[in-house]
């Protein structure tokens, strides 16, 4: 491999695909199973890189739908309809007069069969007159109908699920989705997001549409040791040589196993010709977390007092006693103020909760900067 392969800016796939065995054994009996995924995780935990892993190990026809830029259920419509379209080739039969059979599935939103320059030789687009309700529901489930009658699986995931929940119809169009996704039978679902607070609440409040359609997995940060076991293979096919642990734990410590800072910092070490030591591990972190004060401090002059101040206290001393008499001491704030301002920091992924039930500042760049304030009283 190439000395970055295992690093990669994009994607994480392949042998740059560090463990998560559980999760895609989760995943892959979900997918063969027809039971729908929503994937929880804070930002940059490595989400897109894990469904596609599991798609492409299991070599299943699938389209990703990608809803961040969604300010209306026009837009919604339209992207559903597109990774339909994209979709369908893989899973519809060659002959062309069984094709044109099946289209009648989708008789509803005109669909237009077209030559494509793409390797299966043929794109289908639709050109829908009916709301992006009626529109969503009907697509959705003549592609289930197309994949029962062709006997294949497919995979569809709508990624940044929860813009949804910022349109003005938003229960409108979820209602539309969950008609069609519980009467699947051949296409699974899996949504994913970078607000989980927002997505939980779609798919866990009774009052949404969408509540209790599916299985749950939250996605947590890679233990210690798995990420050991990889860089050190990493080490040696890149340098034919073993890093060593005192650069190991410094790497690790730093990042605070965070996916994605692990995968950035290494890339920059990856690069050195000579296999990185402790303290060029520091250098290289110190190096990029000045690189990014300007959005760091952008980050931290956006919260309120009270909430900087629980920030500055956690980076120094993680608990699980956030109301504790210590901590309210710590921070000499009220309890009131406290639990209204960890539920903001959670929120927008600030802080985060470990399976424990230990409160942490999430963003390792952000732990780093806060460390070196001597105070904020």
């Amino acid at each position: 491999m190439q000395k970055n392969n295992f690093f990669p800016a994009g994607l994480a796939l392949g042998q740059a695909f560090c463990n998560r065995v559980k999760e895609r054994v989760v995943l892959q009996k979900c997918v063969q199973k027809n039971e729908h995924v929503v994937l929880v995780s804070p930002r940059r935990y490595g989400k897109t890189s894990l469904i596609t892993q599991v798609i492409q190990e299991n070599d299943v026809p699938h389209c990703s739908i990608d809803f961040l830029p969604a300010t209306n259920s026009q837009f919604v419509k339209n992207a559903i309809l597109n990774g339909v379209g994209e979709l369908l080739p893989f899973i519809l039969p060659k002959q062309k007069v069984l094709m044109k059979k099946l289209l009648t599935f989708f008789k509803g939103l005109n669909p237009k069969l077209s030559v494509s320059l793409v390797k299966v030789g043929f794109s289908i687009e639709f050109a829908s007159t009916q709301p992006p309700a009626k529109s969503i529901t009907e697509v959705l489930l003549g592609l289930d109908q197309v994949a029962q009658k062709t006997d294949q699986r497919a995979v569809v995931l709508m990624d940044e699920f929860q813009q949804l929940s910022f349109i003005s119809d938003s229960h409108t169009l979820e209602a539309s989705i969950r008609h069609a996704v519980e009467r699947s039978q051949n296409i699974t679902y899996i949504f994913s997001g970078s607000d989980r607070h927002t997505l939980e609440q779609m798919f866990q409040d009774k009052n949404r549409p969408l509540y209790h359609l599916c299985k749950l997995i939250r996605i947590e940060r890679i233990h210690s040791e798995d990420f050991k076991s990889f860089l050190q293979n990493a080490a040696k096919i890149r340098w034919d040589a073993s890093l060593s642990s005192e650069a190991i734990e410094t790497i690790l410590e730093l990042t605070q196993c965070h996916t994605f800072y692990v995968n950035y910092l290494c890339r920059q070490l990856w690069n050195f010709d000579t296999i990185p030591q402790k303290e060029t591990v520091e250098r290289a972190w110190e190096l990029y977390v000045q690189e990014q004060l300007p959005w760091i401090t952008d980050d931290i002059g956006r919260l309120s007092a009270n909430q900087r101040i629980i920030l500055f206290v956690l980076v120094r001393e993680p608990t699980n006693e956030i109301f504790s008499q210590y901590f309210l001491e710590k921070t000499g704030l009220q309890m009131s103020s406290i639990r209204r301002a960890i539920d903001t920091l959670q929120k927008s992924n600030m802080v985060g909760k470990s399976e424990k039930g230990v409160y942490y500042v999430l963003d390792p760049a952000i732990a780093s900067y806060l460390r070196t304030v001597k105070s904020l009283f």
